[in-house]
């Protein structure tokens, strides 16, 4: 594929921020593959409104990047989606259970756990949020200049992909061997743009030492949660 035609790919493609098959646990299946939610933004959080899982966290050519030599790619979405393939399989493990709210199959097993693992360390990693802490924190890259200027605005996706891709293989260890608890909750449990959250620091400059030492939380339907306490002091 050629940079130009590489580059109307990406304008063309709907990145999801947030994982669809994580969001339909939290929406009502009304057709087939058709999942609604109810939605509600920052900026009026009084306003809520009806939204398919399709429609939530899709951003135009989010996760597409340049290679050193400017050529368009979008490994950072295949690497999401061979992760999200893995976890799915774990999560209907802990919700689908026919007879029990809470799975008897806990702890989970080592393979399971780390498929987890990673999953949710992509999901730390790859928010809009994190995105703009990086632009707050690090000077914008430069520009090859025999980059086209119809792909010269992925180039602008670089410096998070490439913070993606060296902290996660460091992150997902750090969550694997943090404590894990299932829990159910009585009041509906709300998910947003940010998954999993991190207690206290979620726009740490370090963001390894800040799941390493804060409490982390991630709701995983409307009623049950995973919930790693921070180790103890």
């Amino acid at each position: 594929m050629g940079k130009a035609s590489a580059g109307k790919k990406a304008a063309r493609t709907r990145d999801h921020t947030v994982p669809q098959m994580y969001l339909r646990h939290f929406a009502e299946h009304r057709a087939r593959r058709q999942y609604e939610l109810r939605v509600r933004r920052l900026e009026n959080p009084d306003k809520a409104f009806s939204a398919m899982t399709t429609a939530i966290g899709a951003e135009r050519g989010f996760y597409w990047g340049t290679t050193i030599d400017g050529v368009p790619h979008h490994e950072c979405e295949e690497l999401f989606t061979a992760l999200e393939g893995s976890a799915e399989a774990v999560l209907k493990v802990i919700l689908d259970d026919k007879d029990w709210a809470l799975t008897p199959n806990w702890p989970l097993t080592p393979e399971q756990r780390g498929a987890l693992s990673w999953w949710m360390a992509a999901q730390i990693l790859r928010t809009t949020r994190q995105r703009k802490r990086l632009a707050h924190t690090q000077p914008p890259s430069v520009q090859e200049a025999d980059v086209p200027d119809n792909i010269a605005w992925i180039t602008a996706n670089n410096p998070h992909l490439r913070y993606i891709v060296e902290n996660i293989a460091i992150l997902a260890p750090v969550l694997y061997n943090r404590p894990w608890g299932l829990g159910f909750s009585d009041m509906c449990l709300l998910t947003s743009d940010v998954p999993v959250v991190v207690w206290n620091r979620p726009d740490a400059d370090d963001q390894v030492l800040a799941v390493a030492q804060s409490d982390i939380m991630l709701p995983l339907d409307p009623h049950r949660l995973l919930f790693l306490p921070s180790p103890a002091e």
